[in-house]
């Protein structure tokens, strides 16, 4: 039984094949007249198959194994891709966009066009982890795509920088869309390269629409969220934080303040899950974050090599202090020691490059720079050997205390 139903279930779009291929070539050869009652009734015939499409498709769960599950689904998304490209061969993209169920043939490719574009989102919704996001459309398939996406680009630019969009920001955001309505790479253009084109459209109509305060920086924000991951925005991105006019004289532990505070916003930033400009590349946070760690840490050793005051002279002529303490164990202790106001040493860079010129601790790694970012971040371990020591050394003045009263 199980056989029979799999022999039934290769081609679910057997009928839609009929009705394109030859139905209507056969049709638009007689270019017949039509009777009024003659496209409502086609409409609803091919309403009722759409239905039946997806109620046979839903049943693949019980028919296919998880190996060719996926092979039955993917075949049905070419074949309607394919299917809807062969539809111009009998009208244009500009006449699918609406059913308007007029006295005309052109009416029954509108119709079998939203049909296609129907089971497409049936089958995303549905089969999620089967539908291939990578595969590449037909080119046919591409000139109905490229006229939903690309004809009004134009308007939209206008609107943006009506909106106060700089020019050179609009350009670096649009150009994968002026790219794709310039027929760019016909051939390597797949669904999710669409997909990502269609969501930076609707981001930038929704932006060329609405009122906001710093439409620069909201359009920044926008291309953030939906991983723009070009190399154009990451050098705008980078060149914004570096010589921006926010980005002037403050300074804090080594870099300007700025730089922290972007990153800060580019980690609470959530980004769109599986979206991305560029697949194959890093994501846009990935490599914005690394840029301003490199940067920081440039700016670090910039700045330390100029504001740590020279060690005396009898630092260069005797030995470090030997101790069996680590960088990390040294540096708690030492904030420890400030904050009971023993050690008066607030500068906390400063107090690291002191403390690499006198000890040599059990980690031979430790900098200055190293010493004052572990006077920042202190895990457990480190706290509960500290106060180990502490009370070893208690428990060592306690007992030269009762000796002392004893004599």
């Amino acid at each position: 039984m199980k056989t029979i139903i799999k022999q039934t279930f290769q081609n679910e779009l057997q009928r839609f094949e009929n009705i394109i291929l030859k139905d209507l070539a056969d049709f638009f050869k007689q270019t017949p007249e039509l009777e009024p009652e003659f496209l409502p009734d086609f409409s609803m015939a091919i309403a009722e198959e759409v239905q039946d499409v997806k109620d046979r498709l839903s049943l693949s769960y019980l028919v296919f194994d998880s190996t060719k599950l996926p092979l039955h689904i993917q075949y049905h998304q070419r074949t309607l891709y394919t299917l809807a490209g062969h539809l111009l061969r009998y009208t244009t993209p500009a006449q699918l966009v609406d059913i308007q169920l007029q006295d005309d043939p052109q009416t029954f490719c509108q119709i079998l066009y939203h049909a296609i574009e129907d089971l497409l989102d049936f089958i995303r919704t549905h089969f999620p982890q089967y539908f291939d996001q990578d595969v590449w459309i037909p080119i046919p398939y591409q000139r109905i795509v490229r006229h939903h996406v690309c004809p009004d680009l134009p308007t939209l630019r206008t609107a943006l920088l009506h909106r106060g969009v700089t020019l050179d920001l609009i350009a670096i955001a649009m150009l994968p869309l002026s790219q794709f309505a310039g027929n760019k790479t016909p051939n390597r253009v797949t669904h999710r390269a669409v997909a990502y084109l269609c969501q930076l459209k609707a981001r930038l109509m929704s932006l060329a629409t609405s009122r906001v305060d710093n439409p620069n920086r909201q359009l920044v924000q926008v291309l953030c969220e939906i991983n723009f991951n070009s190399p154009d925005f990451v050098a705008y991105c980078t060149a914004y934080m570096k010589h921006g006019p926010h980005n002037s004289q403050q300074f804090a532990d080594g870099g300007p303040l700025m730089l922290y505070r972007f990153r800060k916003l580019l980690l609470q930033m959530q980004p769109a899950v599986d979206l991305a400009l560029d697949p194959l590349s890093p994501p846009l946070q990935d490599t914005l974050c690394t840029w301003i760690d490199a940067e920081l840490s440039y700016n670090e050793a910039t700045q330390h090599a100029y504001d740590i005051p020279p060690s005396p002279g009898w630092a260069s002529v005797i030995a470090k202090i030997i101790i069996s303490l680590t960088g990390g164990q040294l540096s708690y202790l030492f904030s420890i020691m400030i904050r009971a106001d023993i050690v008066k040493n607030k500068n906390k860079k400063e107090l690291g490059g002191i403390l690499a010129t006198v000890f040599q601790t059990d980690t031979a790694s430790d900098q200055g720079d190293s010493y004052r970012q572990q006077l920042y971040r202190v895990d457990i371990r480190t706290k509960k050997t500290i106060e180990s020591i502490l009370d070893k050394m208690l428990q060592l003045v306690r007992k030269d205390t009762a000796n002392t009263s004893i004599r």
